[in-house]
């Protein structure tokens, strides 16, 4: 499950999106890698027994009556230097990359929240089991929802084990909290938000025998050669089939004083 984080109370949600279906991929990754990409930043990859942690989500949601699609890649990290990070911001996840179908909403997160939105138009999912999800080739609109295109430059989908369908390791409700550092530090200063993550959450071991994850092909993202150079080494799949996330404003930080 994600790692627990410690949110000021007076913190405020100006955003809320209900019935959220969600599939999510935790991998570990090399973090000697991750703790190179992310000093710029004024962090660092949190420890996960000597790696990094990385979490892929694939989003279905409405919002403002508007249906679309949000994959995000993101890294736990916590401050290089702590004291001076702004309270509650010491760790959280680094947000390295995102997409939205919707090239409006692309465009909103990228010009007015400065988070590292790019519009793709293919991206699918189901939460339904076998859970899957995909970017879809680059500039194609997909046709159909049967399962992953198998030409999208990301994949992830889940397999049956036995003939049967897996077994949950874990359901119940969970709740998350904590930052998300954005990309583009400059000036000594990191701008990042809060989030807040609830829902009916069930997780499964990811099964090298009959799980599956496609990294790379035409077209594919800067992110995709991140995850290939990091050693992106799945874990543990995280399903919700409605659930609510919340955003608060963007505040910043800083923390690069100790680039130097």
């Amino acid at each position: 499950m994600l790692p627990p984080t410690q949110v000021p109370s007076d913190i405020e949600y100006v955003a809320e999106v209900r019935g959220v279906r969600e599939v999510g991929l935790m991998a570990v990754a090399d973090k000697t890698f991750w703790d190179r990409r992310l000093a710029p930043q004024g962090l660092r990859a949190m420890d996960f027994d000597g790696r990094a942690q990385v979490l892929f989500t694939a989003v279905r949601a409405r919002w403002m009556g508007v249906g679309f699609h949000d994959f995000s890649f993101g890294v736990f990290a916590e401050s290089l230097d702590p004291q001076r990070a702004s309270p509650g911001a010491e760790q959280g996840l680094f947000f390295v990359s995102a997409f939205n179908s919707s090239r409006f909403f692309a465009l909103v997160e990228r010009r007015w929240f400065r988070t590292p939105y790019r519009h793709r138009p293919a991206l699918g999912l189901d939460v339904r089991m076998p859970v899957w999800a995909d970017l879809g080739a680059d500039g194609a609109r997909r046709a159909d929802l049967a399962g992953t295109d198998p030409k999208a430059p990301f994949a992830v989908a889940m397999g049956a084990v036995d003939g049967e369908e897996r077994r949950a390791a874990s359901s119940a409700e969970v709740a998350w909290e904590g930052p998300l550092f954005l990309p583009g530090a400059d000036g000594g200063t990191r701008r990042h938000f809060f989030v807040r993550m609830t829902g009916h959450t069930r997780t499964y071991p990811f099964d090298e025998s009959v799980d599956q994850v496609r990294l790379g092909g035409p077209g594919a993202p800067a992110v995709i050669a991140d995850l290939h150079a990091g050693g992106f080494d799945p874990q543990q799949w995280v399903v919700r089939a409605d659930a609510v996330h919340a955003r608060s404003k963007t505040y910043k930080s800083p923390a690069l004083a100790s680039r130097a």
